[in-house]
């Protein structure tokens, strides 16, 4: 089938390597996937793979730093909470009854 072999070279050619058909999905019919490998039919979803070479998209370098920059922001931010829970409970078992009551038993000893 010719269309169906173009379809499998578009979607290869985009970038796409897999095809999910939902059943009962509103709106028109999905195109002829004949050239495309079926590797789940079930009743409510069937799978495909494309064959052959999938285009891979290359890396922009603007949309690269802008992922690295939100992935260090939020590792600083991880970090940040981490220290002040550390904190939080450093303080907390200083002020406990446990601690205070040891401190002063110390002090009147003395």
């Amino acid at each position: 089938n010719p269309s169906a072999a173009g379809l499998a070279e578009r979607l290869a050619g985009a970038g796409i390597g897999w095809v999910v058909v939902e059943a009962g999905t509103p709106g028109p019919p999905p195109p002829d996937l004949a050239g495309l490998r079926q590797l789940v039919d079930g009743p409510d979803v069937r799978l495909y793979r494309v064959p052959g070479p999938i285009r891979q998209p290359a890396a922009e370098p603007a949309r690269a730093a802008v992922v690295i920059g939100a992935d260090l922001l939020i590792a600083l931010l991880v970090a940040v909470a981490a220290v002040a829970k550390a904190g939080r409970a450093a303080v907390g078992l200083l002020h406990s009854r446990v601690t205070s009551a040891g401190q002063f038993r110390r002090a009147g000893r003395g």
